[in-house]
This record gives C-alpha cells, structure tokens and sequence, in this order.
C-alpha cells in the first residue's frame, strides 16, 4: 500500500505573503490543524498550524492581520511522495516527531497530505502494531531543547530567532534611609522556687525530765 492510497488529496493550502488572519480562516474553516505553505510552483514551502498562529499573535503582541504566514510558519519542510510505501511515512514521521507530512508528485509539486490518524485508520493490516507503537510513542516524546524537527522550529523571515517569552522579574525591594532601631532585650523574669514535694518537716519538741519522788517525813519518837 502506498501513501497515495490513505492521503487526503488537494488539501487547502496559503502562500508566504498572507496574514496569519487568511491562514486561521482556513483552518476554521474547514477544521484542520496544518496548512501547507506553497510558492508559485505549487511545491510546499513551509507548514503552518493553527498554534503556530497562536503563539506568533501571543508572543508579538500583535494582531493577526499584521503578521505574515512567512513569520510563523515552519521554513523546513519533510514531505513524502505519493509512490512510496506507507511504512515509509510513518518511519518518517518517527524520526523527526510530527504528525503529518505534505504529500508530493515526481515534479515535487504538492498533491496531498497525510497524517499519522490517517495511517491508523487506513493502513492498519498493512502496518503491525509494533510500529504504529514505536511511531505513537516517538511522535508524543518530549521534545529536547536542541535538535528540534524542522516542522517544529519557527525561525523568523530574516533568520532571526523568534524572541523567548520570559516572565517579568520580581520587583526589587526599596532600600529605606530611616534608622532601624535594635530590638531591646526583654526583661527577665525570676520566678520563685517551687517548694519540695512532700510534707513539711515538724521540729522535735524537748522531753521533760521525769519528777523527782517527794521525801517521806520520819515518825516521832
């Protein structure tokens, strides 16, 4: 089974001098996530989603009638031709993480669009499972800061790194003139001693002396 079997033929497609409002039209419209960019010979240029227009609009702070397609889009582009194997696609897809691929003839010229949705539907005797896995899996890998695929960067028109969104930095503290007293040291509290448990000693009192007998009076003679 070749590509040309599962494609989505004549997809909508813009060109690098529309605004980012024609291109989100299309997608709206006929609700799709990517646009093929195309020149004048009708062989794709670039690949636009409906994030890319998002972003763009975000990050610049503009409207999206002041941006071009040109400004957003993904400048590379990984296509697959119509007569190649289906197994092709996918390991295409597999190696540079993206969902869909723009579908050319022999001239290069554009005549389709597949994506990975459409390989599961389609292709699925064809393809084992074994590698609509490693496919699903590599596709969904976070991405690594270097060595992005080139569907997924977005370098400017004039070859200049989009501007890194970086949130405002915390305001930093006013410095006081006034004079900061020391604390004072609390007073100190001297508590009384608690008494010893137990009953209170009671002092001896003194024996008396045991009295002495009177003496008995002797009888007269």
């Amino acid at each position: 089974m070749n590509v040309e079997t599962v494609m989505t033929r004549s997809p909508r497609t813009c060109r690098r001098t529309d605004s980012l409002a024609t291109a989100t039209k299309i997608l709206w419209d006929h609700d799709c996530g990517v646009v093929p960019v195309i020149d004048d010979g009708q062989r794709p240029v670039g690949m636009l989603t409906d994030r890319d227009c998002l972003m763009a609009a975000f990050t610049r702070s503009r409207k999206l009638e002041e941006l071009s397609v040109q400004s957003a889009m993904a400048h590379m582009v990984f296509s697959v031709s119509k007569d190649q194997p289906v197994a092709d696609a996918i390991d295409r897809m597999r190696e540079h993480q993206v969902r869909r691929l723009p579908v050319v003839d022999g001239d290069g010229r554009l005549c389709g669009i597949v994506s990975f949705a459409d390989l599961l539907r389609s292709a699925g005797p064809v393809l084992s499972e074994a590698q609509l896995a490693r496919a699903a899996a590599a596709i969904m890998a976070p991405r690594a800061t270097t060595g992005m695929p080139a569907n997924e960067a977005k370098p400017m028109a004039s070859g200049v790194a989009k501007p890194a969104m970086t949130k405002p930095s915390a305001p930093a503290a006013a410095t006081s003139t006034a004079t900061v007293e020391s604390p004072k040291p609390a007073p100190m509290v001297v508590k009384p001693a608690k008494p010893a448990a137990g009953p209170l000693p009671v002092a001896a009192t003194p024996k008396a002396a045991p009295a002495k007998p009177a003496a008995k009076k002797g009888k007269r003679s």
